[in-house]
């Protein structure tokens, strides 16, 4: 368990900062809209950076999907395996 857990440590790496670019993305396009909704940038402004930040977000929110996530029952699944190996006339 703890050679998957380094094995997958740069993963989490990752996850972290992909999560917090997200996070970062989603504050400046809400901060994009309320400049919008308060009149201090053109209509024509705002749809362009809209939709640029909204694309960013569409590109860390498909990394973060392709990146494992982690298995919560690890511990379980390992001793299922290994109790199958030592089994496996059984199988």
């Amino acid at each position: 368990m703890c050679t998957y857990n380094l094995l997958n440590e740069d993963r989490s790496d990752e996850r972290e900062l992909l999560q917090k670019e997200l996070a970062e993305l989603n504050e400046e396009l809400k901060k994009l809209q309320r400049n919008h909704a308060f009149g201090n940038i053109e209509k024509e402004l705002y749809e362009t950076f809209r939709k640029e930040q909204q694309d960013k977000i569409g590109l860390v929110t498909e990394k973060l999907s392709k990146i494992q996530t982690k298995i919560s029952n690890l511990e379980l699944f390992i001793n299922n395996a290994i109790s199958i190996a030592q089994n496996i006339s059984k199988y």
